[in-house]
């Protein structure tokens, strides 16, 4: 089976088989089978002419928060799908490049940093490349990833709480639904600066070398909290206005460490870090005028996802980078 790949403002589908009849089928096929340690520009410039390309003006990878896809239970769960307003979108239209040869979205959701045989950074970057993605001409590479991660036992409480059915609607009685643990606090694991950057920090400096002139900007996570707060929120569908608090320490404390880490690990590895708490303050689920989902997914909204406020001010906040402000 060849690689199936389609480009920006459409779904990307990656099938894995024994036949590779283009470089980018190629490229795909290393990046299935590449690892963190294998990954170097070294390695990566020998594998195809690609990286002479003059590449893209922006460039986006990341997960479910970039790429952002209506909630709904998907046929095919090797597509990767992307919503029409995610940030990334809204930041080729403001930008100029949606629709054009200029824009590359690798988002998709899921995505890991270096773990997992999925959609992870790896993977991304390399079929960035195949598309001539990463050159001089290259203004931004925008990243946001992290929150899917394993960092601890496996998995993560905002894992648990996004894959564990019983919390959808119902609010049960589970500790994923209402899970008070605190060791988030100060158990780190591998959850800060030194942690991420190590794992990140390969894609950072292939991205560096062939698009030496790129803003390369790590986005954290919009605010789901109100400061102070560990509550998440649900809408009633009877009351309109009415929401539904619910404690959650766990996610709480460990959205709270995964922006430590990424605020740590762009400045240990030189890259711009974009305040995304910051950007959408004041709109947690709880507030009134929510610019992520519930914490349960009503409608096309996607569990604790953004909403269409948070996908424009942060595709503006981009825009400006971009435009040099």
């Amino acid at each position: 089976m060849p690689v199936k790949i389609t480009r920006p403002g459409r779904d990307t589908k990656l099938e894995i088989g024994t036949m590779f009849s283009t470089r980018s089928a190629r490229w795909a096929a290393l990046a299935v089978l590449a690892t963190a340690s294998q990954f170097t520009a070294q390695t990566a410039a020998h594998a195809d002419d690609t990286a002479t390309a003059p590449g893209k003006k922006i460039v986006v990878l990341g997960d479910s928060f970039a790429a952002n896809p209506p909630y709904q239970h998907w046929d095919d769960p090797n597509v990767c799908h992307r919503g029409a307003d995610s940030w990334p979108n809204q930041l080729g239209a403001l930008t100029g490049v949606a629709g054009t040869d200029d824009f590359v979205d690798e988002s998709c959701s899921g995505a890991t940093i270096d773990t997992g045989a999925g959609y992870n950074m790896i993977v991304q970057s390399k079929l960035a490349a195949a598309d001539g993605a990463f050159g001089p001409d290259t203004q931004l590479v925008a990243v946001q990833v992290g929150i899917a991660e394993s960092w601890r036992d496996g998995t993560n409480p905002f894992l648990d709480y996004v894959h564990d059915a019983a919390c959808y609607g119902t609010w049960g009685s589970t500790k994923n639904c209402m899970n008070n643990d605190q060791s988030w606090l100060t158990d780190t694991g591998t959850l800060d600066g030194a942690g991420y950057a190590g794992r990140i920090g390969k894609v950072v400096d292939y991205v560096r070398y062939y698009a030496p002139n790129a803003r390369i900007v790590l986005l954290g996570y919009p605010e789901e909290f109100a400061p102070g707060s560990t509550n998440l929120c649900t809408q009633s569908d009877m009351l309109p206005g009415l929401t539904f608090p619910k404690r959650n320490d766990a996610i709480a404390h460990y959205l709270d460490r995964l922006d430590s880490a990424q605020r740590d690990a762009a400045q240990q590895l030189g890259v711009e870090f974009m305040d995304v708490r910051a950007i959408t303050a004041g709109h947690d689920g709880c507030s009134a005028d929510p610019w992520v989902g519930d914490a349960t997914p009503i409608g096309t909204i996607e569990e604790l996802h953004p909403r269409d406020g948070g996908n424009k001010a942060v595709a503006q906040a981009l825009a400006a980078r971009v435009a040099g402000n």
